[in-house]
């Protein structure tokens, strides 16, 4: 039996252990609805389902179980109630993973019950219908015209097709902190210096000269801007980043030619860093399970290897991301962090999130 044959059987064995930890768990909770702590340990173990099986492709298994997760994510954010008519859903959820396990292991294909899937699907459905309005609300805010006064758009279209930085910046000063010295013409100065367009609007209104307290701050403009700064850069032109909320207006793209990477640099190195991150969440799934410190030098020694990798093809940002988790694995590594639930959580989330960054660099 080769290694990864071997593998996939120990899969397919814990597999069926997290199962009836799922059953078992799904009863406490209706006993326990507050208890998060079973519904993320419930989450994490079906989610290290979903991504095994699709590490040995078995997709079936990863394709039926991402709905699975899905239910189980909106449990524990409190999204979606736990209910009787939920829970035998989601009890015939498990039981058709069990049996997609055993027809695999009996070298057949197995099939995904798609009405199961529609159940889960109806679950999720308005949801989901929210969540997308919600979204959709978000990009029209980092849309090109919202939020933009016309007479100003040209120009800050023709900015940012000059490769500038363009912001909408809403300042948050207030009248005690003014009081206490922290002006904000200042900062106001600071952004118009270093911007190649500078426009600001002003919607707030000064009492009449009776009232007018000097003390009082009664204008906090809207500045629109466009310059070589990046969004950190100019929160960091004021005394506390929370005083000012900073927008981009025409989001960048990803692309090869703007992260400085050649295409075929970049081809090569998701071939190679995909095979890498494949691996490690076989011997993640394997550390989990048995807390094996072989495992986890694997897990160090590939997310090592990405890390060095994507400095060396100019991914910056992504090798930066890679040392922080690389020095998380060697803290667990050398005794300094315990292996504990949360632990696990955040290495799933490491992974998880670079490779998200793999599907936006493909």
């Amino acid at each position: 039996m080769n290694d990864i044959e071997r593998f996939k059987q120990q899969f397919f064995q814990e597999a069926r252990d997290i199962i009836d930890k799922v059953n078992e768990s799904i009863l406490k909770v209706e006993a326990d609805p507050e208890n998060k702590q079973i519904l993320d340990e419930v989450f994490r173990g079906i989610h290290t389902i979903k991504g095994s099986a699709g590490c040995f492709d078995l997709n079936a298994i990863s394709d039926f179980t991402h709905y699975l997760e899905e239910i189980f994510n909106f449990l524990r954010t409190g999204a979606l109630t736990l209910s009787p008519e939920l829970i035998d859903v989601i009890l015939s959820g498990t039981d058709n993973i069990e049996k997609m396990i055993s027809d695999y292991e009996k070298g057949l294909i197995p099939s995904i019950d798609f009405e199961i899937v529609d159940k889960f699907k109806s679950f999720c459905k308005n949801i989901n219908s929210k969540q997308e309005k919600q979204e959709k609300k978000k990009e029209s805010l980092n849309g090109e015209k919202i939020n933009v006064p016309d007479e100003i758009y040209k120009d800050l279209e023709n900015a940012s097709s000059k490769g500038l930085n363009v912001f909408k910046i809403k300042l948050k000063y207030t009248s005690e902190l003014l009081e206490n010295g922290y002006d904000p013409l200042i900062f106001l100065k600071s952004l118009k210096e270093a911007s190649k367009f500078y426009w600001t609007e002003f919607k707030d209104e000064i009492p009449a000269i009776q009232k007018f307290n000097p003390l009082s701050l009664y204008l906090n403009p809207v500045v629109y801007s466009a310059s070589q700064l990046s969004k950190e850069e100019i929160t960091d032109l004021t005394f506390d980043p929370e005083l000012v909320i900073v927008e981009p207006i025409f989001p960048e793209k990803i692309n090869s030619e703007n992260l400085g990477v050649d295409k075929i640099s970049l081809k090569e190195f998701l071939s190679g860093a995909l095979d890498m991150l494949e691996s490690t969440e076989k011997y993640l799934m394997e550390y989990e399970s048995k807390g094996s410190y072989e495992s986890l030098n694997a897990i160090f020694r590939f997310i090592h290897n990405i890390k060095g990798d994507s400095d060396y093809v100019g991914l910056k940002n992504l090798s930066l991301f890679t040392h922080a988790l690389e020095s998380f694995l060697e803290k667990l590594r050398n005794g300094d962090i315990k292996k504990t639930a949360e632990t696990i959580d955040i290495i799933l989330q490491g992974v998880d999130f670079i490779r998200n960054v793999f599907r936006e660099l493909e």
